[in-house]
């Protein structure tokens, strides 16, 4: 059984495919597999993924299947994990020669249930600078997981790259991420996770390069009222069961997932009429938005007036007003 299973979803990024597999290959630490889970690519990707699994037989395994989305392919991939850990790899990102070494270390010397460690953010198309965050080695209980907020380490890397998982802790208990979301499914899967983890860990160093680039950023095309209001619930059991609320960024982490729900009654994709709306406006509870939603703006002011004081009509007609 390999320490590490490293799990890279791929689609349609035959021209960076390469780059990846060959900087896992390139690894200080020997001791992982490499799964390629194919999720229904259309160029050459599969091939491509074949080709490495021809060169490095026995090292490499790679899974086609179907398109069914990212959520998916990752779910495969810890499927068909064997490692004591499992780590996520982007396919259009790569790591440096020290990335595993790192990760493993860390895990080693505090015997933690999750290691998290540093991203160096790169524009390949455009001359900005590269953005680098790194943290200091430290190890906190889950009685002193607020320290992770108060470092401002969680609050920038929220997905599962760079990150040092347990598969016994995921299969025990169920940990896959949420095919019915396709935003936040990945923070929602980490902090998930987190709620099982005795000790957690941050190792030094930024051996990680996520790669940014025209057209690589997230959609922000809102799902339907009922598929954000799922991913709020559900997020918002996961943080009130994992630590103290009264830190200031897990509560502003479930005002922004509220307004996303919100957002999503007047999201131009979703045209609900007027009769739908109030009754979507008037199924949700405002408690913890009230208390935690701070404005910024008078015109955040009135809408959250206007929402708690449950004068749904008013901030109907006035929304509709400012979006027309």
């Amino acid at each position: 059984m390999p320490k590490i299973s490293v799990v890279i979803p791929v689609y349609n990024t035959e021209r960076f495919l390469a780059r990846v597999i060959e900087s896992v290959m390139a690894q200080t630490f020997a001791d992982f597999e490499l799964i390629l889970v194919d999720d229904g690519s259309k160029d050459a990707s599969g091939e491509i993924c074949d080709q490495f699994a021809a060169k490095y037989s026995g090292k490499v395994r790679v899974k086609h299947n179907e398109n069914q989305g990212v959520s998916s392919a990752r779910n495969c991939g810890i499927d068909l994990a064997t490692g004591e850990w499992i780590t996520f790899i982007d396919s259009d990102d790569y790591i440096l020669p020290q990335y595993l070494q790192n990760l493993y270390d860390n895990a080693e010397k505090f015997n933690s249930d999750f290691v998290m460690t540093g991203i160096v953010r790169r524009y390949e198309e455009k001359p900005i600078d590269d953005v680098v965050r790194e943290w200091s080695e430290c190890v906190v209980t889950r009685e002193e997981i607020a320290k992770l907020y108060e470092l401002e380490i969680m609050q920038y890397q929220k997905g599962p790259v760079i990150k040092l998982f347990k598969r016994e802790i995921l299969n025990k208990h169920g940990i896959r991420f949420d095919k019915r979301l396709s935003r936040g499914e990945d923070a929602l899967f980490v902090y998930t996770y987190l709620l099982h983890c005795s000790r957690m860990s941050v190792a030094p160093g930024a051996n990680y390069i996520y790669c940014l680039r025209d057209g690589s950023l997230m959609s922000q095309i809102m799902a339907p009222f009922q598929t954000e209001l799922y991913g709020y619930e559900r997020m918002k059991s996961v943080l009130l069961n994992l630590t103290d609320i009264s830190h200031p960024y897990p509560r502003h982490y479930l005002v922004y997932w509220f307004e996303r729900v919100i957002n999503a009654i007047y999201s131009i994709g979703n045209s609900y009429c007027f009769s739908d709306r109030l009754k979507f406006l008037k199924q949700l509870d405002y408690s913890y938005y009230k208390k935690w939603k701070e404005p910024i703006s008078w015109k955040e002011n009135v809408n959250k007036r206007l929402l708690c004081d449950k004068q749904f009509l008013l901030y109907d007609v006035l929304t509709k007003l400012f979006k027309s």
